[in-house]
């Protein structure tokens, strides 16, 4: 039979060994999800810097190479954003599209 001390000294290390285990994964999952919360910010700075490559005054090989970072970038979006936000830029790209298109036609005429 184990005395009151030895008692005390089991489940107090019994309970340091749960403390520090549920400490560490809960430290390793925060970090994590500061880490994909970085990177959805820097995706989503880089976004608002291209979509300036689209205003009026641009060039239009500017526009062009915009186009292409505003797909790469969406191709991030894809893999490190939530789906509400994957399935309202891709509302945002069509009308976009359909934008750009509209402008097409009115200015080559």
């Amino acid at each position: 039979m184990l005395s009151f001390w030895q008692s005390l000294a089991m489940a107090s290390i019994s309970g340091l060994l749960s403390g520090a285990l549920i400490t560490y994964f809960f430290n390793k999952k925060l970090d994590r999800h500061q880490r994909i919360m970085e990177v959805r910010k820097q995706i989503y700075t880089n976004i608002q810097e291209e979509l300036a490559g689209f205003f009026d005054t641009t060039p239009k090989n500017i526009r062009e190479k915009s186009g292409e970072k505003l797909l790469h970038s969406f191709r991030q979006i894809q893999l490190w954003a939530s789906e509400d936000v994957v399935r309202q830029f891709n509302k945002f790209l069509y009308a976009f599209n359909f934008q750009i298109k509209l402008y097409n036609k009115i200015t080559t005429k």
